[in-house]
């Protein structure tokens, strides 16, 4: 089993490290998906917006993995992701930071820096958490 070997072109990627990323991005942005539940102050939070945060994160995870250190794949896949336009509404802007929270945790699991993954989310967790309790801003 240690012999597979997934290969992008010039670069050798081992099935160990991917698999690690792609959980490391799972649980990271299942943490920002559930502080974003309990934080929540409005009426209903949304089921497809803390669902997004956590399928973006896998999905910027593959996509740093796929880019790798290629400046010719970066470009490829932005404009390849150009094509796509989102229009989907977000009611508050606390709902976007969150979701960029989960997508910049992915991120980093796809470029393999796991501490920074970690830590980043903890603290971002953690602020979001203490926000909450203090009832800053109202």
């Amino acid at each position: 089993m240690d012999s597979l070997i997934l290969d992008f072109g010039t670069l050798k990627l081992h099935w160990q490290p991917v698999l690690l990323s792609f959980l490391c991005a799972f649980f990271l942005s299942s943490l920002v998906a559930i502080v974003y539940e309990r934080t929540f102050q409005g009426l209903s939070w949304s089921r497809g917006l803390m669902q997004s945060m956590v399928l973006g994160s896998i999905i910027t995870c593959l996509l740093m993995i796929a880019i790798g250190d290629n400046v010719a794949r970066g470009i490829g896949i932005v404009g390849s992701l150009a094509i796509i336009r989102f229009r989907t509404n977000l009611r508050d802007p606390r709902d976007l930071v969150f979701l960029f929270a989960a997508l910049g945790a992915g991120v980093a699991c796809g470029v393999q820096s796991y501490i920074a993954a970690t830590f980043g989310t903890a603290l971002f967790c953690a602020i979001a958490l203490v926000m909450q309790a203090s009832l800053f801003g109202i």
